[in-house]
């Protein structure tokens, strides 16, 4: 099921956007998950600080999704790239919500 929202004619809403909006309900994180798998996906290697960022977005959407797991390797590795790039304050305070 696609995350985007399709519009029909003249703006409207086609019938099929009810489908869309009860999976969302359902699995409310799963657009968003992948949404923020695909941002790091196309996110310069070169931009450092920006694929933290991104890292951090997924760690919270999977641990909204209750993949604990999943958004503990995605702030580790958050955690790294900032410590990489010498953003010290950005890796102090992924790390201050790995320990919580």
């Amino acid at each position: 099921m696609s995350c985007r929202r399709r519009l029909g004619p003249r703006g409207r809403e086609p019938a099929s956007t009810n489908t869309q909006r009860t999976a969302a309900r359902v699995n409310p994180t799963s657009c968003s998950e992948r949404l923020a798998k695909e941002g790091i996906r196309w996110a310069p290697d070169e931009m450092i600080n920006l694929r933290a960022d991104l890292l951090v977005t997924q760690a919270e959407v999977m641990s909204l999704g209750g993949d604990e797991l999943g958004a503990e390797g995605a702030r580790a590795g958050a955690a790294q790239l900032y410590e990489r790039k010498g953003n010290l304050a950005a890796a102090a305070s992924v790390a201050h919500l790995t320990a919580r």
